[in-house]
């Protein structure tokens, strides 16, 4: 499974070290956005940023390159980690559950037929949607970023 993930993404290869913003990140690889691109296969040394200011120090090889014209960070790259200390994947698998567990009561306190406000604020100051919806639209994006989590962890389960 995959979570989306907002934090900085320093990458350290090249003088000077250039920041970027992960997007989602995964046991087995990240895609992150960035302002240039590296060439597919070249081995970039990383920091990630998880919340709570945890980092994370790897190495990932490029697998592809997105552009993303007319934005802040317009070039998206999708790494396969090569090098996950095993605290390292502890804590991504931790964050990546979490954030399920947080979306599944999420989506469970939207449908209710009584909404506990206060309750839905707590969830999405811990989760990766912001608070910026109303509840209809609030509980379609929850139910869409579950189906997704479902659907990627199907896919992962048949390989």
């Amino acid at each position: 499974m995959r979570a989306r993930h907002s934090g900085e993404v320093v990458i350290l290869n090249g003088m000077p070290p250039e920041a970027g913003r992960g997007v989602n990140i995964s046991l087995g690889g990240m895609y992150f956005r960035c302002h240039s691109p590296r060439p597919i296969g070249n081995i970039l040394d990383l920091t990630i940023t998880l919340p709570h200011n945890r980092r994370l120090r790897t190495t990932g090889r490029v697998l592809r390159i997105a552009y993303h014209r007319g934005e802040d960070l317009p070039v998206g790259i999708a790494i396969k980690f090569e090098e996950l200390h095993p605290e390292s994947k502890t804590e991504i698998e931790t964050y990546v559950r979490q954030t399920t567990r947080v979306l599944k009561a999420l989506f469970f306190e939207l449908n209710r037929a009584r909404i506990n406000e206060s309750k839905v604020r707590e969830l999405l100051s811990i989760s990766p949607i912001p608070y910026q919806y109303p509840f209809d639209i609030l509980r379609e994006k929850v139910a869409s970023e579950l189906a997704g989590l479902r659907l990627r962890a199907g896919r992962q389960l048949r390989k």
